[in-house]
């Protein structure tokens, strides 16, 4: 009786052994081989994600998994005074800024985007207060209790969950004067490699235009590389292995042939009770081939649904069809990891580090104090004072605006920071 429990047990291992090591096809990794491998041209990705050099362009993170917002098409960076910023965002942590008169850096996009996390890295011994201030247009945004996990001594994690998103982020303290590489989350896609399904599928000339066709990673938008349906109330659902945050959604229309089928989509997000929690309709009124949009769903995301709802006169019914779904987020409150499997410890059981688990700690705001010159010199009560406190400061390129409920600073002109660090006069 043991000899055959023993047996079945060496049979049972053997097996578990060999599906855990069967081995992804090139370019993905995982246990279940869901996430593409983002490595630098002529680096690949070991089993774990691991790049044999570095992440590529737009990259970061565990299994550079993260997009990173500060090196992505449509980003601007400024600095204070002026200066080359390519080691910033260079991906290389060895290669670090050489100006000690460096006092801000101004990271901003041509349009909106969620803000949650950032991460940067520091010459090793050197300060990592490095304070960040969100702006959506000329606004400040508030309403975030900064949090801050430092993964190493060089390297930290700032972290403000807010329900809005951002066009610039300032970057300024003591800590930016040592500052090596910048990274700014633009979350992870979820959606890859997920379960789908859609309400009917198209066969065509030995073609499958599978639901599944919309979240292999493929970018190609030609007909045989999408879904496609072929019943009269279409519709296509993705359902995540775990409910996820997620904030952003990017949908890659056909680009060979009838793009009008999804003009005026409808996008609905459930959670894990199949309960509504958000929807959004296309406004456009002409097709496009590439939808962006952003919404920061609190409440964690467990199945998404689209539907096509523009009939043109020459076809009789609705089709959808779908290159390509994103959906970006990460884990929901209380778990992390690529897998979103691991729990956060038990001293903070919603708040910890996305890939360590490590907790999470309030980062503590001091007032920073900017030495304005004579160019404010307008308003008298000011004159020249180096106490005023910058956290209330507005910045328009200028840095010349103040909140309605504080006393009124001179406008400076508008222009870049270059301008401004020259009005300065430092």
């Amino acid at each position: 009786m043991f000899q055959v429990f023993l047996f079945s047990a060496l049979v049972i291992e053997c097996f578990v052994s060999v599906v855990l090591s069967q081995e992804c096809s090139s370019g993905w990794f995982g246990p279940n081989c869901q996430f593409m491998c983002h490595c630098s041209v002529g680096s690949t990705c070991d089993k774990e994600g691991k790049c044999s050099q570095k992440c590529d362009n737009g990259w970061f993170g565990t299994g550079c998994q993260y997009q990173d917002l500060a090196n992505i098409t449509g980003v601007t960076i400024k600095s204070s005074p002026a200066q080359t910023t390519s080691w910033l965002t260079d991906r290389d942590d060895k290669t670090c800024n050489e100006d000690k008169n460096l006092e801000a850096l101004e990271i901003s996009w041509n349009r909106d985007y969620p803000f949650t996390w950032l991460r940067y890295n520091v010459i090793n011994g050197s300060s990592t207060d490095i304070q960040v201030v969100l702006y959506k247009e000329l606004n400040v945004t508030e309403g975030c209790e900064p949090l801050i996990s430092k993964i190493n001594s060089t390297t930290a994690d700032y972290r403000c969950d807010k329900n809005d998103t951002v066009t610039r982020v300032l970057l300024r303290g003591p800590g930016i004067k040592s500052l090596c590489s910048l990274y700014i989350s633009g979350g992870r896609n979820v959606a890859l490699k997920q379960k789908t399904q859609q309400s009917s599928t198209l066969f065509y000339q030995n073609w499958n235009f599978e639901s599944k066709n919309a979240v292999d990673g493929s970018l190609k938008n030609i007909q045989f590389d999408c879904t496609h349906t072929s019943d009269p109330n279409p519709s296509w659902t993705l359902e995540l292995d775990t409910p996820k945050v997620v904030n952003r959604f990017t949908l890659y229309n056909r680009g060979d042939c009838c793009d009008y089928r999804l003009k005026k989509f409808k996008l609905e997000a459930f959670d894990e009770g199949n309960k509504s929690i958000w929807s959004y309709q296309d406004a456009n009124e002409n097709p496009l081939s590439v939808y962006t949009f952003s919404k920061i769903l609190i409440k964690p995301v467990a199945t998404i649904q689209i539907k096509p709802t523009y009939l043109i006169p020459t076809e009789n019914a609705l089709t959808l069809t779908l290159c390509e779904v994103e959906v970006f987020g990460e884990c929901a409150p209380g778990s992390f990891g690529l897998n979103c499997s691991a729990k956060c410890p038990t001293e903070c059981p919603t708040r910890c580090q996305q890939d360590s688990g490590i907790c999470l700690q309030t980062k503590i705001v001091e007032p920073f104090k900017v030495a304005f010159s004579l160019a404010l010199t307008q308003d008298q009560n000011y004159g020249n004072d180096s106490n005023i406190n910058y956290d209330k400061v507005y910045t328009n390129e200028g840095f010349g605006y103040r909140r309605e409920d504080f006393k009124f600073v001179a406008p400076l002109p508008q222009g870049s920071l270059s301008n401004f660090h020259k009005l300065k006069g430092i």
